[in-house]
């Protein structure tokens, strides 16, 4: 599925709704560019399985996983081999979906969260960047602090 069909207003919102209504919309892929032949052409492939007719909606929690960020694809020099999904299908967990656990590029929004976007937007590359940099500067800080209790460790006159 195209970028422009997550976000767009009119005939894009009300198939966005109609999905989350009607479906189990639990995963989305966003590809990065040159995936495909036309260069720039960003797409999304969208994991849900259809469920029996509902007054709630069926869908609950979206997870996103981001294959785009610092990751770049060309047709001829760096195509898009199997195992640049790796980290997906794990993180995807076939044998038990719900037990997912968020990472850097895998992140989960639940259902209401989507329906308070503008137009149930489901754009959501800008709150995965900034997940990704939380990620990046607790681990960075945890990195640090394990840093500086090694060196008193080491510095320390009792041992």
């Amino acid at each position: 599925m195209p970028d422009n069909v997550l976000f767009e207003g009119g005939a894009g919102e009300t198939i966005r709704k109609k999905l989350l209504e009607t479906t189990d919309l639990h995963t989305i892929l966003r590809l990065p560019t040159g995936v495909f032949y036309k260069q720039g052409v960003k797409a999304n492939v969208l994991f849900f399985d259809k469920r029996a007719a509902s007054e709630k909606a069926i869908t609950s929690k979206v997870w996103i996983y981001d294959l785009r960020t610092n990751i770049n694809f060309t047709l001829k020099e760096n195509p898009l081999k199997e195992e640049d999904l790796d980290d997906f299908v794990k993180c995807y967990n076939l044998d038990n979906r719900h037990q997912r656990k968020e990472t850097e590029r895998f992140k989960c929004f639940s259902y209401e969260d989507i329906l308070k976007r503008d137009k149930t937007n489901l754009d959501i590359l800008e709150e995965l960047i900034f997940f990704i940099i939380r990620v990046r500067k607790k681990s960075n800080r945890s990195k640090a602090t394990n840093t500086k209790t090694l060196a008193i460790r080491k510095s320390s006159p009792n041992r």
